[in-house]
């Protein structure tokens, strides 16, 4: 379904071998090891240390020859690959992949990671159609390009002369980045319903607008984090959202 390929200014990456549609899995990995995804460098060494010597000699070979995009800022070794290969497994866990590791980055990606809790792997679909040839891409990080400065994005927005349709993209995502830390991680006093729907909601518009035809795969969350709070609420709630939820559907389809 895909082979790896060096890819210009890029390293290696996926590319199609035959035509795929939206919706298609890609590929289901098993992780080569995960940990909790915490930021201090020194509980990150005192846990990784154990994990990659315990990985069989092909599997060290495939982890140390994964890019470490940080030996410019210092940080070598295990660390940096880490820094630049971990995905999420969920809230409190990241893993590093043999191939999801390889996958290239694109503000308008053609596919999405995500972990399957069911079979204990992380899995790759294709968001839109991708033709034969073609390389397979997802959005690191947050909406913000090439996640905010991290890494030069070479992918069409990035690389678009378009510079006034530029500037309007980078207000959409930065406005998206800070809506989703007002819904998903606000640590503020409860908050009413009423409230967080509109944030969904304003968030939905602007994801419809910038993903055109083919939202982010994180317009799912929305729908389920409002779905959330209104099963948690009063029956006013959960009639308040399904009404907006069949607006937020009926706009997405």
């Amino acid at each position: 379904m895909y082979q790896l390929q060096q890819i210009p200014g890029e390293g290696r990456g996926l590319i199609a071998r035959r035509n795929m549609t939206r919706g298609q899995r890609i590929l289901a990995e098993s992780p080569l090891f995960t940990f909790p995804n915490i930021e201090d460098t020194m509980p990150i060494k005192q846990i990784i240390g154990p994990k990659v010597q315990a990985l069989n000699g092909e599997q060290r070979r495939t982890f140390f020859g994964l890019f470490n995009n940080f030996r410019y800022f210092g940080t070598t070794g295990s660390i940096g690959i880490i820094k630049t290969n971990a995905l999420r497994v969920d809230h409190e866990t990241d893993a590093v992949f043999p191939t999801f590791s390889l996958t290239n980055h694109s503000c308008l990606s053609n596919a999405s990671y995500s972990w399957d809790g069911n079979i204990m792997k992380g899995t790759l679909h294709a968001i839109r159609d991708i033709s034969a040839g073609d390389e397979i891409k997802i959005a690191y990080g947050d909406h913000r390009r090439g996640s905010a400065g991290r890494f030069v994005c070479l992918c069409p927005l990035c690389t678009t002369d378009n510079r006034a349709g530029l500037a309007r993209s980078d207000r959409r995502r930065e406005e998206m980045s800070i809506l989703e830390e007002q819904i998903w991680r606000w640590d503020g006093p409860p908050r009413e319903p009423e409230d967080v729907f509109r944030l969904c909601h304003d968030l939905q518009v602007l994801m419809l607008e910038e993903y055109s035809s083919t939202p982010s795969p994180a317009l799912a969350e929305v729908y389920e984090f409002a779905a959330g709070i209104a099963a948690a609420n009063s029956d006013a709630g959960r009639d308040c959202c399904a009404i907006k939820m069949g607006v937020f559907s009926e706009a997405y389809l």
